[in-house]
């Protein structure tokens, strides 16, 4: 363990995420794939990581009992230095050792012919020069290289790096096989700019301890750096045995592999235009089912159209002849496949990417088993209060057949043949406020809801087709239907229910809540890695999702976290569904990481509601759609301590669109020095909001702020970023963020008439 760490801090150095070193040194690590994505329990699975910002990455986490990181480091690449020149100079070494010669020998003649390429280059720059009048006695521009070069002698030292062949190649020889294949890679593979992507562009080796005992299911897996705690990505456990293909091979890049064994999970990445093989054999009549995780681990991916790895399973006989396709399964877009071998002989599984995209973050999981396919079956509803429950009559196709039913009660039925529509009576009355809420595609179900609200002569008095709700977890079609209901007058009336698109089968099963208002809320917050820095205030984001007319105002508070940790702008008042607020973490609090939770709690007549926030990190799904991913946890890292002065902040902001105002904020005891100024920034700022850069003057801070006259009302937080500028006159003049401001409470109000 000792060489191989040694070998690493020697050997290898991670690639600048940004051009700013310091700033990318700030920056915690993101993860953009693990591959293999999973492992089986009593083993232990090495895996590369590929992301940003792991130059400087140190440990990691994984989630769950019975599976723990036995190591982790980020891959370096000779210091930073890894220039084509050097891949140029080592790939003949590489490719001898690859095929068994002496790398001793192909490093001295590669040497020797950079030399000579150079020297000869270098005499024609010379020659180009004493003809030029102009350049006669001008030295040339890369002289200075060239000499250096050239007293380089072959078989004695590398030119692009201070070694000699006898250690380059020791090194090598000592690299683990995941770290030799990422070698190997960044030498050997062709580098595509269409394909290339600053946010898988760095990796680290993690190796994950998985106990027999472990419970199989999915993990999250972070790295850690000084800067903080990266996003977290799925890992896998399971119970069958596993197959992965080479994170590189300079040899066929794309084989053909063999199922020996079913059942089996065997890994793999698609990268552009490939179509990965599988060969198998098969007997007459057999059963064989194939099922892919592809989409299920990455569920969003910001650069790719339509947001995520599509995979495509197809079978083909001996002859490349297609016997069964899938690309999905149902409304899932990880596939599954049934397939009877019509005979004995060797059959092909094959999987690519429905538009032949590809890319390391193009990670699958395919399960090969013997049997019928696996099912997606419906959930069963489980409601947190009691409620009657009866089934769908089956004649209820129409107003006159409708089932009568008394609410609140919840309904079991299913859109069971194409077309089919159902019909339910209830009476109310007037001034009543009705819950109609469908329960399908939230529980797999296939069903696309159409829910219809009708009075007796049947005038449409209230519809919906999606329900208009938070974009969490995995599903991006929303399609279950929900209304609330305002009687207009005493009577009866009749729901209908139907699928969007008329389809209709077993598989169309759903649950109808007709009900009186439960008013509910649910708060997520974002992003559920929180990289901080005490003595000082720490930006998030809150999302509530509100249900049955639920409009109340919800306090966040500390539910368990540091000693003194408290949140400004901590109430979310009526209509507001996303807003930032700030963690403040008083000076005592430690470095490193710490229990933390929050907590929503809303008042009404006396009864208090508690909901726990979910951690959830907000992610792309192809350039513009915005999802909220749910975590298991809450990592709240303590990164470093920051002074800021004491600055006396106004209990809120108030602001008509249109309007300029000038605030003033008081700093006792701080001014501005000799060498540097201070402002304030408006971190993600309310649509239509901005202010321009103030001054002080005496004790106060002086700036004005601006509402566009498009400005919409609204009650939200401002936050402000605290920052420290050279002086103009300085000529090393530079901006860098000092903190954050405690978030203030603005009201946002109509332009004036």
């Amino acid at each position: 363990m000792k060489m191989r760490k040694l070998c690493l801090s020697v050997f290898f150095a991670a690639i600048a995420a940004f051009s700013n070193t310091a700033a990318a040194q700030n920056q915690a690590p993101h993860i953009g794939y693990v591959y293999p994505a999973g492992g089986q329990t009593g083993t232990t699975v090495t895996t590369i990581v590929g992301g940003m910002n792991m130059k400087d990455m140190d440990s990691a986490f994984i989630s769950g009992k019975g599976v723990s990181v036995k190591s982790a480091s980020a891959i370096k690449l000779f210091n930073d230095k890894f220039s084509n020149d050097l891949k140029n100079e080592i790939r003949p070494m590489l490719e001898a050792m690859e095929k068994g010669q002496d790398p001793i020998a192909a490093l001295k003649k590669s040497t020797e012919d950079m030399i000579a390429r150079l020297k000869k280059q270098h005499e024609k720059e010379i020659a180009e020069n004493a003809a030029d009048p102009a350049k006669k006695d001008a030295k040339t521009d890369s002289g200075d290289i060239y000499e250096n070069i050239l007293k380089v002698v072959p078989g004695e030292k590398l030119i692009y790096i201070d070694k000699t062949p006898e250690e380059l190649v020791e090194m090598i020889r000592r690299l683990s096989p995941m770290e030799y294949q990422c070698l190997c890679k960044s030498v050997f593979a062709k580098t595509d700019a269409l394909q290339t992507s600053p946010a898988i562009e760095q990796n680290a080796i993690v190796e994950i301890e998985i106990a027999k005992d472990a419970i199989p299911g999915m993990r999250e897996l972070r790295l850690r750096s000084p800067g903080g705690y990266s996003n977290p990505i799925f890992f896998e456990v399971g119970k069958l045995p596993e197959n992965s293909d080479p994170f590189f091979s300079s040899g066929d890049q794309n084989p053909v592999r063999k199922i020996e064994t079913f059942p089996s999970l065997l890994n793999g990445q698609i990268m552009p235009g490939e179509v990965d093989r599988f060969k198998f054999m098969a007997k007459a009549g057999g059963e064989y089912a194939f099922s892919v995780l592809g989409r299920g681990l990455l569920p969003f991916i910001g650069d790719a159209v339509p947001g995520w790895f599509q995979p495509v399973l197809s079978i083909h006989d001996d002859n490349g002849k297609l016997l069964a396709y899938s690309d999905s399964n149902m409304f899932d877009p990880d596939p599954v496949l049934g397939f009877t071998a019509p005979a004995n002989g060797i059959y092909e599984v094959r999987i690519r990417d429905s538009l032949y995209r590809g890319r390391e973050d193009f990670v699958y999981r395919l399960k090969a088993e013997t049997g019928p396919p696996p099912q997606i079956e419906m959930k069963e509803l489980k409601l947190d209060y009691e409620i009657a429950k009866i089934k769908e009559s089956e004649n209820n196709d129409s107003s006159s057949d409708a089932q009568r039913v008394d609410f609140p009660v919840l309904i079991s039925g299913a859109i069971d043949k194409p077309g089919d529509v159902d019909f339910f009576r209830i009476k109310a009355t007037k001034g009543q406020k009705v819950a109609v809420e469908v329960f399908a595609r939230r529980l797999d179900s296939q069903m696309d809801s159409l829910l219809q609200i009708l009075d007796d002569d049947g005038k449409i008095l209230a519809s919906n087709d999606d329900w208009d709700c938070l974009y969490t977890g995995m599903k991006t079609h929303h399609s279950d239907s929900y209304c609330l209901f305002d009687v207009p007058e005493d009577g009866k009336y009749f729901i209908r229910v139907s699928d969007t698109q008329a389809k209709g089968g077993e598989k169309f099963k759903y649950f109808l809540r007709i009900d009186n208002p439960h008013p509910d809320f649910q708060v997520y917050m974002d992003p559920s890695a929180l990289n901080v820095t005490s003595a000082n205030s720490n930006p998030f984001t809150v999302h509530v999702q509100r249900k049955d007319g639920f409009d109340l105002p919800i306090n966040i508070a500390v539910e368990d976290g540091p000693e003194g940790a408290r949140i400004d702008g901590n109430v979310i008042l009526p209509g507001v569904d996303t807003m930032s607020m700030t963690l403040f973490l008083n000076e005592k609090t430690g470095l490193g990481l710490h229990k933390f939770s929050l907590c929503a709690e809303a008042r009404s007549d006396g009864l208090r509601v508690v909901r726990k926030v979910i951690p959830s990190d907000n992610v792309m799904q192809a350039f513009i759609y915005m999802h909220l991913v749910p975590s298991e946890d809450f990592m709240l890292f303590v990164k470093r301590r920051t002074w800021l002065p004491k600055i006396k902040l106004p209990d809120e902001i108030a602001i008509r669109a249109g309007e300029e105002k000038t605030l003033s904020f008081q700093c006792p005891g701080f001014k501005p020095n000799k060498d540097n100024d201070y402002f304030l920034e408006l971190y993600q700022p309310p649509n239509g909001i901005s202010v321009a850069d103030g001054e002080f003057q005496g004790e106060n801070y002086v700036f004005q702020i601006k509402a566009a006259p498009e400005t919409k009302p609204c009650r939200t937080n401002l936050i402000f970023l605290y920052l420290s500028e050279k002086k103009k006159d300085n000529p090393k003049r530079s901006r860098w963020p000092a903190g954050f401001l405690p978030a203030i409470p603005v009201k946002i109000a109509e332009k004036l008439k």
